[in-house]
């Protein structure tokens, strides 16, 4: 039986003998490949829902990255050249290097859901690989451990929010650049030339480029050497420099980001610091449940809180947080065993990789998010698998552990491939968290859910959900716009006035919505109401010549002629290539006697249309 290389021992920490390494560690190359690509074939077989026909772009985050965002209309330099200027402003977040490949997707399919989806599957599969290799060269070749670190990752249902989803794009990506860089560092730290730690570099900077979550990385880099073993000096220091300098300008680049656009952070004194602190030390347990038991997962996990106080969950699982990673540091510092050193770097792993979601600043308004685990599972995978390999009989151990390996794999492709269906539409996906959660104020999924509806013609489901969050009284102007926009498509435009009236009251002076206020008041005949929402979105806007034909219509209808004349000349220059302006202006100019004005407006008109009736009308009186 062959045995593993010894490190070299931590200058005065107490070690045991170097264990016996199970068969499988110093198995032939091809049996690796053969595991390796089983479990790829695996992870692509679990996902192929995903190319389904059906599937839909959410409307969660997806239009900001796809269906509404112009970056990704176009791969012209001009284009190319905006994506990565550091004032672009994409969902709250700098990631260019994700928006080009988004921008590559949308030009292969011309903005059809296959070709996102046949990227994203294709970097999901390449992260596994990487993982296995990762986990295979920190491991010194233990198959055993490196086939369930990358069945779990290519598997786990928790990782399904990441790959189905498209705006998670950024998730794939990055993780993509920053394995790499890891697996870059580990082998220049083990004997390799610079080229590997310059590889590392500009892995790091690629992977910060396609999410800034990637920041973490310095600090993993240190946990390497921990477990290595490495000693500090000034070469182990000044070979980070850069990715720090790196890290902290991208974390910097971040925060200026999401703070000017208001859109990432919520009001982190909501909660207090140690109520943060509490729910960051329950996101950990609840994130270790999820990975031994993936139930009732969801898009969307609210906060456990009852007005606005931590329930007693909360410090029941803070507790238990903090006596998890207590046990496995004290232990790792009473005994630097390849065990326990193994267990507290995979702890590391983890919270390192977690630490800037946990809420301890608090972002939008969910606990905990699937996608989140996307990289940190790789630690507690570590753990797990170590745990495996060293405490089954050793004489059976790899065969028994790859059996294992082999039924769990199973069990989280099944589940994965049941929450892949979740992520085919918008529909499926909010009903989804409603059934979980509809009892707490997740107003927003019932919102989503009826934007859904509306836009698919369903407007006595979409009106059931707007009724219920207006029943329960939520102060989002979104709802409200979204109520208005319905019963304005129905026809019932006195009734969606109060609830554009709402929008505006809490969400400010919109545009869209004064002119949707507008319309409905000119429809039931309020002219001068009309005119005074026109006025307010002309004022906003008032190079839009949509609006300012609008606020023109109405002082017609009105039969304020006078300011109907007045407004349509301020407005001559914008709107000379309009038929309905020349229309119109020569029905003011009419009705005030200017019968030449009035006849030379309508003949305009009719050389715009030469088919309009109404100036073919007007043009006859005009002329007497």
């Amino acid at each position: 039986m062959a045995t593993a290389k010894k490190r070299p021992k931590h200058s005065g920490a107490a070690t045991e003998p170097t264990p016996t390494v199970p068969p499988l560690s110093s198995a032939p190359a091809f049996v690796r490949w053969i595991v390796l690509a089983l479990i790829l074939a695996a992870t692509v077989i679990t996902y192929w829902p995903v190319f389904d026909a059906t599937k839909e772009f959410t409307n969660w985050d997806d239009p900001a990255y796809v269906t509404e965002q112009p970056l990704v209309r176009s791969l012209e330099r001009s284009n190319f050249s905006e994506m990565f200027k550091t004032e672009s402003r994409v969902a709250a977040n700098y990631h260019p290097l994700t928006m080009l490949t988004l921008a590559v997707d949308y030009q292969r399919g011309e903005g059809s859901m296959l070709p996102f989806m046949q990227t994203t599957v294709a970097l999901h599969v390449i992260n596994t690989a990487l993982v296995f290799a990762l986990v295979l060269m920190l491991m010194r070749g233990n198959l055993v451990v490196a086939a369930l670190s990358s069945a779990l990752f290519g598997l786990h249902p928790m990782h399904v929010e990441s790959v189905a989803w498209v705006a998670e794009r950024k998730d794939v990506l990055y993780t993509v650049f920053y394995l790499a860089s890891l697996i870059g560092y580990l082998r220049y730290v083990r004997g390799g030339s610079i080229a590997w730690l310059l590889a590392a570099f500009v892995s790091f900077v690629a992977s910060c480029y396609a999410k800034p979550m990637a920041v973490t990385l310095p600090v993993l880099l240190m946990v390497i050497d921990l477990f290595e073993r490495r000693g500090v000096s000034a070469r182990s220091i000044l070979e980070k420099v850069p990715f720090l300098i790196v890290s902290v300008i991208f974390g910097l680049l971040t925060l200026e980001v999401q703070s000017s656009t208001g859109a990432g952070l919520v009001d982190v004194t909501y909660y207090t610091v140690g109520e943060r602190v509490l729910f960051a030390l329950y996101g950990i347990v609840e994130y270790c449940i999820k990975l031994v038991v993936p139930m009732q997962l969801s898009a969307f996990y609210p906060y456990p809180s009852t007005n606005g106080d931590p329930e007693t969950v909360v410090y029941i699982y803070s507790l238990i947080a903090m006596v998890m990673i207590g046990a496995i540091s004290w232990a790792y510092w009473k005994r630097r065993s390849e065990l326990t050193t193994t267990m507290f770097v995979g702890m590391a792993f983890f919270l390192v990789t977690i630490s800037i979601v946990l809420q301890l600043i608090s972002v939008g308004g969910a606990v905990i998010a699937d996608r989140y685990t996307y990289v940190p599972y790789i630690g507690l995978f570590l753990i797990i698998g170590t745990l495996l390999d060293r405490y089954l009989p050793s004489t059976r151990a790899p065969y028994m552990a790859l059996g294992i390996i082999a039924i769990v794999s199973t069990a989280m492709a099944v589940a994965t491939s049941q929450r892949i269906g979740v992520w085919n539409n918008s529909g499926v996906l909010w009903e989804d968290v409603i059934q979980q959660y509809g009892n707490r104020p997740i107003y927003h999924a019932y919102n989503n859910r009826a934007v859904y509806h509306l836009n698919k013609g369903a407007f006595a489901k979409a009106e059931q959900d707007y009724r219920y969050l207006e029943s329960v009284g939520t102060t989002k102007s979104y709802t409200y716009k979204g109520y208005g926009a319905l019963l304005q498509k129905t026809g019932r435009f006195a009734e969606a006035i109060p609830r554009f009236t709402k929008a505006l009251q809490y969400g400010g002076d919109d545009v869209q919505v004064l002119r949707a206020r507008g319309m409905c008041y000119s429809r039931i005949e309020k002219h001068d109401s009309a005119i005074v929402d026109f006025k307010r979105a002309q004022q906003i806007r008032p190079n839009d010549i949509t609006i300012n034909m609008m606020l023109l219509e109405e002082y017609v209808s009105a039969d304020r002629l006078r300011d109907a004349l007045q407004h349509g000349r301020a407005m001559e220059a914008a709107a000379r290539a309009i038929p309905q302006y020349h229309l119109l202006m020569g029905i003011v100019q009419g009705n005030l006697g200017d019968h030449a004005a009035a006849y030379a407006a309508f003949q305009r008109t009719l050389e715009l249309d030469p088919n309009n009736a109404l100036a073919k009308r007007n043009i006859e009186i005009a002329r007497r």
